[in-house]
């Protein structure tokens, strides 16, 4: 099934929404935080109940196993694409061209 344009941007702009609240919702620290996680990598657990607390879709991925009958789950939270873009703009705006930090301990003027 295919969704209209609309929809998809709609989608977009929601979740592009959510992740700046949660990014001006939080302390220095925690941006910080968020920065040091590369592209790509899992989200820690609180970090992802953050993000949804704000809107943001997180997907999870549950791995099971068993060992000697011994069952054992580990859920790890991936990171939306919207958060690694969104992370990316941050880093280049924050080191400039020439790496000067300019907005990650600030708040909005």
């Amino acid at each position: 099934m295919r969704r209209a344009r609309g929809v998809d941007a709609f989608l977009v702009q929601q979740q592009q929404t959510a992740i700046d609240s949660w990014w001006w919702s939080s302390t220095p620290t925690g941006r910080q935080a968020a920065l040091d996680i590369e592209p790509g990598d899992f989200l820690p657990a609180h970090l992802a109940l953050e993000l949804r607390l704000h809107g943001v879709t997180v997907p999870d991925v549950a791995v099971c196993w068993d060992i000697a009958g011994t069952q054992r789950a580990i859920t790890v939270h991936v990171q939306p694409r919207a958060l690694s873009d969104f992370l990316t703009a941050v880093r280049v705006w924050t080191t400039g061209w020439d790496g000067d930090a300019v907005l990650v301990a600030g708040g909005r003027d």
